[in-house]
């Protein structure tokens, strides 16, 4: 979240405060961040069930403890939407 509280997508390995529910279409909306319980991500890379999860380009899972705020709850590959368990 920015100053103007405004949530954007992190950079790779970047700071993760939640997961964007649903599809966002333009700037300046609205939206639900999911912080804690199971939630949907879009993979970046090929992941496992169990991995930890941190962000990747764009706001994408991929594998990895840096900002690691979600575990994989299956396995997929770049472009696959997983639930995950977000870790708060």
């Amino acid at each position: 979240m920015d100053a103007n509280g405004r949530i954007g997508l992190t950079s790779s390995a970047g700071r993760v405060d939640g997961i964007i529910q649903g599809n966002v279409d333009a700037a300046d909306r609205a939206v639900t961040v999911g912080i804690h319980g199971i939630s949907q991500l879009e993979l970046g890379a090929t992941i496992t069930a169990g991995d930890s999860l941190q962000s990747g380009a764009s706001g994408v899972g991929v594998s990895g403890t840096t900002n690691a705020k979600a575990i994989a709850l299956e396995s997929g590959v770049s472009g696959d939407v997983v639930s995950v368990l977000l870790l708060g």
